[in-house]
């Protein structure tokens, strides 16, 4: 699993903020996969850099050229994980952030997961960490 920093328009920006666009059109050429994090930087219509930025975990991954996409582009939906949101923080321990990654990788990230199965996840946590 990787991490990627993206720029993004504000406009769009908004849209993820808002739950409204849980998803991004990119160009494929960083290999996106399930379970990659993602860190959005926020850029205004000049494309310069307005200081925000927030974090995502890809959940879903679709670069089929064959229903609509351009050859090399990708779809990827992507979700707000506000319990591991301080986690993703790039000053924070680098192996508890990988442990905490490799359960997510028990729970299968092809499908969204459930309520129960985060609370599964947290508690667990609070017993390992």
């Amino acid at each position: 699993m990787a991490h990627h920093d993206l720029k993004i328009k504000k406009k769009f920006a908004d849209l993820h903020l808002m739950g409204l666009k849980p998803w991004e059109i990119r160009k494929n050429d960083r290999d996106f996969n399930v379970g990659d994090t993602v860190r959005f930087l926020v850029i205004n219509e000049d494309l310069t850099l307005t200081g925000q930025s927030y974090n995502r975990v890809i959940t879903y991954v679709f670069k089929d050229q064959y229903y609509g996409l351009y050859k090399g582009g990708c779809v990827f939906s992507v979700s707000s994980v506000p319990e591991y949101k301080q986690i993703i923080d790039h000053e924070l321990d680098v192996k508890r952030f990988q442990h905490i990654l490799n359960l997510l990788d028990q729970v299968s990230f092809k499908e969204i997961i459930t309520k129960k199965q985060r609370e599964a996840i947290i508690n667990h946590l609070k017993t390992e960490i």
